[in-house]
């Protein structure tokens, strides 16, 4: 998938969105990620420096089953309950599309 054709699906999304490598090198991300200041090269773990945040990433998971992963979590740091997912690209065997839904019904986007 072409950044091109990401951003025509996903930038109207109300959540961050990115298009990753397998190797976690982000390819794109759409608009709300963007405005919100994440970068469109490096490596998606080096986002907000908090590490263990991605202790339980299911990315590999979902590019090599082909098949969509998901994870909801509580972020004690944030406050937050996040619904995560990771969704391999058909048709592209190293990519896939990653974002986390807050969940918390007491907060707004």
């Amino acid at each position: 998938m072409k950044p091109l054709k990401h951003n025509m699906m996903w930038d109207n999304f109300p959540h961050h969105v990115m298009l990753l490598k397998k190797c976690r090198d982000i390819v794109a991300v759409n608009k709300l990620a963007q405005e919100r200041g994440v970068p469109t090269n490096g490596r998606c773990y080096q986002l907000g420096g908090q590490t263990e945040i991605h202790a339980g990433c299911k990315a590999n998971q979902a590019v090599e089953e082909g098949v969509a992963q998901r994870m909801v979590h509580y972020n004690k740091d944030a406050n937050r309950v996040m619904d995560a997912y990771w969704l391999p690209v058909s048709a592209e065997k190293d990519l896939y599309v990653h974002f986390g839904i807050d969940i918390d019904l007491n907060r707004s986007p």
